[in-house]
């Protein structure tokens, strides 16, 4: 793929993410007309309200971990949240999203880049009872030009937990290493809902053929499609495709997306030795 197609992409991903149904209250770092926000997210400070409120940006990075700058991804509007380095690493900020009680699947991404000599990290926990669980992390590269993360998790959460996430950069004793993260979102797939239950994740037994698509996908699977349940969403967590396949030999599906706009989408698949299998997709 050419570095045009690639470019564009992402803006039309970034189109339909920034206008999605988000947990996290402040994931931009702005509000609608462009005056930086920082409500909603802390640091070792306390909530970064301190720090829009201030009459300059300059902020004690040996004591906090976090400030908004003017540097953001395409179609990120003008800010976003800079995370410099602190040594051990405890996190540069963190937000809390609650009143989620039940099992469902979640979409979590973000646009992160580094300094160009060190990157960071977007983690993932869960407060339970008074104790904190690692989930998942997603670890970025070193780049320092924005790049855009995510990933799809089931979670089983009680009314009274509460989901943390958490960023920032890699730190060390010797260096001062950066983390600027924008375009936050952690967004329910309400669709699914207590369906699946995976025993296992298996990616390589799908193929899209090909990704990026245009008017058709074509899905190619390596065993013949017996009992087989497809589910297809787009970034915002919409169901736009669904089938259950019984006694099928063909390992072939072929669907006509030329009503489909342009972007992300999540393929989801069940079949009925409980294997579970997920693949993004992007159209343009």
């Amino acid at each position: 793929m050419n570095l045009k197609k690639y470019i564009a992409i992402l803006f039309l991903l970034c189109s339909q993410i920034c206008f999605s149904q988000n947990l996290i209250q402040n994931g931009s770092f702005e509000d609608a007309i462009g005056n930086k926000r920082c409500d909603g997210w802390f640091d070792n400070c306390g909530e970064l309200t301190y720090i829009c409120n201030a009459m300059d940006d300059s902020v004690p990075f040996s004591l906090c971990s976090g400030m908004p700058v003017q540097d953001a991804p395409p179609n990120g509007g003008i800010w976003s949240l800079h995370c410099p380095s602190q040594w051990p690493l405890v996190g540069g900020a963190e937000t809390y999203i609650t009143n989620q009680n039940d099992t469902a699947y979640y979409l979590l991404s973000a646009w992160m880049k580094g300094d160009g000599m060190s990157g960071g990290m977007m983690i993932l926990q869960i407060k339970s009872q008074g104790q904190i669980d690692y989930i998942l992390s997603i670890i970025t590269d070193t780049s320092n030009t924005w790049q855009f993360y995510d990933t799809i998790i089931e979670l089983g959460l009680q009314e009274t937990d509460t989901i943390i996430i958490q960023i920032g950069a890699f730190g060390s004793q010797t260096d001062a290493n950066h983390l600027f993260v924008d375009l936050v979102q952690l967004i329910r797939l309400d669709s699914i809902i207590n369906i699946y239950e995976p025993e296992k994740i298996k990616n390589d037994k799908i193929f899209i053929l090909p990704n990026p698509f245009f008017n058709n996908l074509n899905i190619y699977f390596t065993d013949p499609l017996n009992n087989t349940q497809i589910k297809i969403f787009n970034s915002i967590g919409q169901l736009l495709y669904e089938k259950k396949l019984n006694n099928i030999n063909s390992k072939y599906l072929i669907i006509n997306t030329s009503n489909w706009s342009n972007g992300m989408y999540y393929l989801i698949v069940k079949n009925n030795n409980s294997e579970f299998f997920t693949k993004k997709m992007v159209k343009f």
